[in-house]
């Protein structure tokens, strides 16, 4: 909320929201995003990034998606911007072939 009453089209009533949150709830002014739904929902990325690295490296594919929501692109510029050495692998579609 707080970032999307940033954006120049936001609504009245959502930018005097996003104050009184910012006034009454100062730790979100914190720059590094929530995970938002699923088993991590809540979670900051940071915390994420050491417990479930995989899920991170979805969220990189994921938010390259034309459909990713607003918080899962913010994600995946935080996990850019601080977790360099996070590898993404590319996941192959199709049969497996047994060696």
């Amino acid at each position: 909320m707080i970032h999307t009453a940033q954006e120049t089209q936001a609504a009245p009533s959502l930018r005097r929201n996003a104050a009184w949150l910012l006034e009454n709830a100062p730790h979100l002014k914190e720059k590094e995003p929530l995970a938002a739904g699923g088993k991590h929902a809540g979670k900051q990325i940071s915390e994420l990034l050491r417990e479930d690295p995989w899920y991170c490296q979805w969220i990189i594919r994921a938010a390259k998606d034309e459909d990713a929501s607003c918080n899962m692109r913010d994600m995946a510029a935080w996990l850019a911007e601080n977790a360099t050495n996070l590898k993404v692998h590319t996941i192959l579609a199709g049969r497996c072939q047994r060696l």
